[in-house]
C-alpha cells in the first residue's frame, strides 16, 4: 500500500509539471510582436523589393528572440510609410487593446546629411565623425503593451562613412550605400538598439560607397585584378610587374612669385610671359606649389612644381579652392634634381564627350551581378572631370582625367593608351593596371602628377 502511495503522489507531480510546462509553453506561443509600422525618411528607398524586406524582416525577428525571446507575429508583411513622399502624415495606429498578450513595436527610420545633422551640435568630439561622415541615419524604436504603455523607446543615431574597399568607378552622390549593406547596417543598429542593457545614443560605422555605372570606366574594371595599396602617413606601397614599390608623397608648400618690388626675382622668361599676359595680371599674385616625392626603391627624388594666379576679382578662385586657378599652359612641372621631366598644362572643369553615367544603376564598384535599379533615378548623366592633366613626360604625351565624387577617380594616358584607372584622391588607394609593360618608373611618375597634393 504504501509503495503504491508513494507511485500515485509522483504520477500527480508528474502531471502537474506536465501541465506547468504546457501552459508555460502555450503562454508563449501566445506573446508575439505585432510589426506596427515602419516610417522612413530617406532619399533612397533601400527597402524597395520584396526580398530586401524580408531579409531585413529576418533581421528583426532574430534580434527580437535574441533580447525579448519573443517572435514576429508576422515575418512577411512590412507596414512601411514613406515620409518622404506621403502627401499628409496619418497617425500611428494603436495598439489593440483587446490583445493583452502581444507587445506593439513601432520604428522610425530617418536619413541626414551630415551638414545638417552637425549643426546642431558644436561638440568638439564629434569632429572625427563630423569630418569622414557620408550619411547619418537616425533609428527609434518603440515597443508598446497593449494599453499603450511603453516597455522600450530609444533613439540611436548612426554616422556612416566609407571605407576604402576594392571599389573604382564613380562613386553615387545620391545613393550613398547598396540596398544590401543598408539592411546589414540596420542588423549591426539594432543589435545595439534592441539590447535592452545598452545606453548608447549614438555610433560611427564604416561600410563600401555604392557607386553608379557608367560607360566608360565600369565596363573597363570589370573582373580585371585589383591592385591595393599599403597607405602609412606619406607613404604608399604596392606591387607593379610583381615588384614592390613605394612613393613618399611630401607636404605641400607654397612660394609667392616675386615679380615687382625690391624681393623681385629673376624666373624663367617663357614662365614670365605668361603670367604677364594672364587676365587681370596687376591685381593678382601668383604661387608656386611645390610638392617634394621620392620613388623610395629606386632612389629617386622629384618636385611636382605648379604655377597658380590669386585673382581677387574672381570669387570661385578663392576660399578653399585658391590654389586651383592654374595658369593656362604647360608652365607646370615634374622636375628630377635640375632635369625636367615633364611639362603639362591643367584644366579645370572638362566636359567628357561620349561619357555617360548611370545614377539609377548602382553597384559595388567590382561585380556587375550586384547591379541594382532605383527606379526613382531613371536618368542620364554627362560627364564633367575636375581637371585634365594633358603635357608630355619623357618625350611622349600623356593624360590624366580627374574626376569622380570628391575628384577620387583617375584615368591614366600615355600616347593615347589607357595606362591605369586608379581610385583615391591625393594617394591611390586601389588601381588597375591596363599596360605593365611600362618601366616602374615611368608608372610611378605618372602617379606622382596624377595624385599630386593640388588637384583639390
Amino acid at each position: 500500500m504504501l509503495h503504491q502511495g508513494n507511485q500515485q503522489r509522483r504520477m500527480r507531480k508528474l502531471l502537474l509539471l506536465f501541465l506547468f510546462i504546457a501552459s508555460a509553453r502555450d503562454m508563449q506561443a501566445q506573446q508575439k510582436i505585432v510589426f506596427e509600422e515602419l516610417r522612413y525618411a530617406s532619399p533612397i528607398n533601400y527597402l524597395h523589393t520584396d526580398t530586401l524586406r524580408q531579409r531585413f524582416l529576418g533581421r528583426v525577428n532574430s534580434l527580437l528572440l535574441k533580447y525579448r525571446n519573443l517572435p514576429l507575429a508576422d515575418t512577411t508583411r512590412l507596414p512601411m510609410i514613406d515620409l518622404s513622399a506621403a502627401a499628409e502624415t496619418k497617425p500611428s495606429p494603436r495598439p489593440d487593446p483587446s490583445d493583452t498578450s502581444s507587445l506593439h513595436l513601432y520604428m522610425t527610420i530617418g536619413e541626414f546629411y551630415p551638414r545638417s545633422f552637425f549643426s546642431a551640435t558644436n561638440d568638439p568630439a564629434d569632429s572625427l565623425l563630423r569630418k569622414t561622415a557620408k550619411t547619418v541615419f537616425r533609428i527609434v524604436v518603440r515597443l508598446l503593451k497593449y494599453d499603450n504603455t511603453a516597455v522600450q523607446n530609444d533613439i540611436l543615431d548612426v554616422v556612416v562613412s566609407h571605407t576604402k574597399g576594392a571599389g573604382i568607378g564613380n562613386e553615387s552622390p545620391v545613393v550613398l550605400l547598396m540596398p544590401g549593406t543598408f539592411v546589414e547596417l540596420m542588423r549591426a543598429s539594432l543589435n545595439i538598439l534592441l539590447d535592452p542593457s545598452h545606453d548608447i545614443t549614438r555610433i560611427g560605422m564604416q561600410v563600401p560607397p555604392a557607386f553608379m555605372t557608367d560607360n566608360y570606366i565600369s565596363p573597363l574594371v570589370e573582373g580585371k585584378p585589383r591592385t591595393f595599396t599599403v597607405a602609412t602617413e606619406e607613404f604608399s606601397q604596392y606591387l607593379y610587374a610583381g615588384e614592390k614599390q613605394m612613393l613618399r608623397m611630401g607636404k605641400p608648400v607654397y612660394e609667392e612669385i616675386m615679380l615687382r618690388g625690391k624681393k623681385a626675382q629673376r624666373y624663367n622668361d617663357t614662365l614670365v610671359t605668361g603670367i604677364v599676359n594672364s587676365p587681370n595680371f596687376r591685381h593678382s599674385d601668383y604661387v608656386f606649389l611645390r610638392q617634394d616625392c621620392r620613388d623610395v626603391l629606386h632612389d629617386k627624388n622629384y618636385l611636382v612644381k605648379l604655377v597658380v594666379q590669386v585673382d581677387p576679382a574672381n570669387p570661385d578662385h578663392l576660399g578653399e579652392y585658391m590654389f586651383t586657378n592654374f595658369l593656362p599652359g604647360s608652365f607646370h612641372l615634374l622636375l628630377s634634381d635640375r632635369d625636367t621631366l615633364a611639362t603639362f598644362a591643367i584644366l579645370r572643369k572638362v566636359a567628357g564627350r561620349e561619357q555617360k553615367q548611370y545614377p539609377g544603376r548602382i553597384y559595388n564598384g567590382m561585380d556587375s551581378a550586384s547591379l541594382v535599379e532605383i527606379a526613382a533615378l531613371k536618368t542620364v548623366w554627362d560627364v564633367n572631370y575636375d581637371y585634365l592633366v594633358d603635357g608630355e613626360i619623357l618625350g611622349k604625351k600623356f593624360r590624366v582625367f580627374c574626376g569622380g565624387a570628391g575628384n577620387r577617380l583617375k584615368q591614366i594616358y600615355l600616347n593615347g593608351k589607357l595606362v591605369c584607372i586608379a581610385q583615391g584622391k591625393f594617394t591611390p588607394e586601389v588601381f588597375v593596371v591596363f599596360d605593365a609593360t611600362l618601366s616602374p618608373v615611368l608608372f610611378n611618375q605618372l602617379l606622382i602628377v596624377a595624385f599630386n597634393r593640388f588637384l583639390e
